[in-house]
């Protein structure tokens, strides 16, 4: 059963399905819960993030990979450790390719 964004935060250890993988669960970090439109840079590519308050996307940095990725939260499963980790160091650790500050323009 998919964890409510409610009880998400940044920092959070959680289980999830990587898309296309529905029967295999990874873990990540939770980076940040994106409510509204924005625009990441991730990796080479930029994407916008379609969010909204009725449909967040949970922001996650894979722990296996080392990618940030956005995702419905139906996609996870549950949480492992809440505030595995400071917030501010994910996003020093994700700097390369997620800028925090970003806009949704």
């Amino acid at each position: 059963m998919p964890v409510p964004a409610e009880a998400l935060d940044p920092g959070d250890k959680v289980e999830y399905h990587p898309i296309g993988s529905e029967k295999t669960p990874t873990t990540s970090v939770v980076v940040d819960i994106l409510t509204a439109p924005k625009r990441l840079q991730i990796g080479s590519r930029e994407i916008t993030v379609h969010a909204s308050p009725d449909n967040p996307r949970i922001l996650i940095l894979n722990e296996n990979t080392g990618k940030i990725a956005p995702y419905r939260v139906e996609h996870i499963e549950k949480v492992l450790v809440k505030r595995h980790q400071d917030p501010s160091s994910l996003a020093r650790l994700s700097a390369e390719t997620w800028d925090p500050n970003a806009t949704g323009d």
